[in-house]
């Protein structure tokens, strides 16, 4: 089954799950909307070039939808923008640059990526105030981007600062990605028209996002600590 396939049996499933979950009668029906500020943490995950990159902690924010299924069940989407980024160091050996002196490249890949999840969360405990999460997310890449640069130098050509070329990123990176998530949160108030809830989450992708068919599968992970302001309309 390609990438096409899968995404198309996710939303079908996802589309059927809602107009069964809305066809509910209106007086069982919960709405809240919410803004969400949190921090992330990116990797890409293969066996060769791209795990050698260490992911850098970085920022998500966006606007979240919950509908209340039952008092213990709820299903949750919303839309994020999120900005990643991964680092590599190395080394150009003195060998490998004309016996000119070695260097030490960083080489940033910066992503900005808008985000929908689309997920349930049962609510535990006494007071309903605890959450497990589970869901589907999809990503679209909205903009990918090198800067290598030399950090380190003992080369008689090279000097720190000096920029690095690297294969471009965005030639190797596609623009559509999903996964699965899963997740705990905890909801508490402040006063009567103050909700929020901390959820650490974890986006697991499933999706081959290499364009290049010589590379080894390319997919993603990013663990996420999201506060959320429920709206108080």
């Amino acid at each position: 089954m390609n990438n096409k396939s899968i995404k198309l049996t996710l939303l079908s499933i996802l589309l059927v799950f809602s107009i069964n979950a809305f066809s509910q009668d209106s007086d069982q029906r919960t709405y809240k909307f919410g803004v969400n500020l949190g921090a992330n943490l990116f990797e890409l995950n293969q066996n060769d070039l791209f795990e050698q990159y260490n992911g850098r902690l970085n920022y998500s924010l966006g606007f979240s939808f919950e509908y209340d299924i039952d008092s213990s069940l709820s299903l949750l989407s919303g839309i994020n923008f999120d900005k990643k980024s991964t680092v590599w160091e190395f080394m150009v050996s003195s060998t490998s640059n004309g016996g000119f002196g070695s260097f030490t490249v960083e080489d940033k890949i910066r992503f900005s990526y808008i985000n929908v999840p689309v997920y349930l969360r049962y609510h535990i405990g006494n007071s309903k105030n605890i959450g497990l999460n589970l869901g589907g997310y999809y990503n679209h890449t909205l903009n990918v981007e090198n800067e290598a640069k030399i950090v380190e130098s003992e080369s008689l050509i090279h000097e720190v600062g000096d920029e690095f070329t690297t294969q471009p990123a965005e030639d190797i990176i596609s623009n559509d990605d999903f996964g699965m998530l899963i997740g705990l949160s905890y909801q508490f108030a402040i006063n009567d028209k103050n909700h929020f809830s901390l959820e650490l989450r974890n986006e697991f992708g499933l999706a081959n996002i290499s364009q290049i068919t010589a590379f080894n599968e390319v997919k993603t992970n990013t663990l996420k600590l999201i506060l959320n302001w429920q709206l108080p309309i």
